[in-house]
């Protein structure tokens, strides 16, 4: 989400998060993905600058891959970032299904995850199909 906050029940601390997202394609099958955000919150009540940039491609209607890299830069602390890739499954034109690997560099340690997500968009205007390439 664009705006999100959280409550951590072990600090009692509220945070907030404020993105600003834009999307473009260059051709009907590669796009450019990339957000700029402030964070707010942890035990210390620090502030973080975040940002991101995708290159996807779009390899069927139902299936992307992306590479993506990505940082948090800490008020407090060394910045934190990374690097990710996966692939995208679109069963339907509001569902979401994605993997994907993530190498995280940081002050602390280098972390290698792999992640499965899910998403559910219920805002889609029914004239966005024709921009992911469904048919109606």
């Amino acid at each position: 989400f664009p705006v999100q906050g959280f409550v951590n029940p072990d600090m009692g601390v509220v945070g907030a998060e404020l993105y600003v997202l834009g999307n473009n394609y260059f051709t009907k099958w590669f796009f450019f993905n990339y957000n700029l955000g402030y964070v707010y919150g942890n035990k210390y009540l620090n502030h973080s600058l975040s940002y991101s940039s995708c290159f996807g491609f779009i390899m069927h209607q139902y299936v992307e891959l992306f590479v993506e890299h990505f940082a948090f830069i800490h008020s407090h602390d060394v910045p934190d970032w990374g690097i990710d890739g996966g692939i995208c499954f679109f069963p339907t034109p509001r569902l979401q299904i994605d993997l994907s690997y993530i190498r995280l560099f940081n002050s602390f340690s280098n972390l290698n995850t792999i992640n499965v997500g899910l998403s559910y968009n219920i805002g889609l205007h029914k004239d966005h199909y024709k921009n992911l390439f469904w048919k109606k």
